[in-house]
């Protein structure tokens, strides 16, 4: 969430701002309740290595989603529900059909 945010969506939000004027808003979506909780809370002590091990800086992150002019929000997704669960972890064969689903992937008729 931190590499998108401040590698691309700060930048995209620039230059939407000035192209055509206005910020448009970022919503991201997490399944991690606990990481909801340090963004709010803006310091985890069990995470203070964050910033130096990860160049993560809590606050930083915590301070935008605050931030009215960023229009930048957080909120909780199900972990069934996200796009990306099938690219990173590991699925039961039974799962796999609403995984690709998900995904949009079909097969081709010929």
């Amino acid at each position: 969430m931190s590499s998108a945010l401040f590698g691309e969506v700060l930048q995209i939000q620039d230059m939407q701002h000035y192209l055509l004027g206005g910020r448009p808003d970022v919503h991201f979506q997490q399944d991690n309740q606990a990481v909801i909780k340090i963004v709010g809370n803006q310091y985890s002590v069990k995470l203070r290595h964050c910033g130096r091990v990860h160049r993560v800086n809590i606050a930083s992150v915590s301070a935008l989603m605050t931030e009215e002019e960023q229009q930048v929000s957080l909120s909780y997704c199900n972990t069934q529900d996200q796009l990306a669960n099938p690219l990173t972890k590991i699925l039961a064969p039974a799962q796999w059909p609403e995984a690709l689903l998900q995904l949009q992937v079909r097969e081709i008729a010929t």
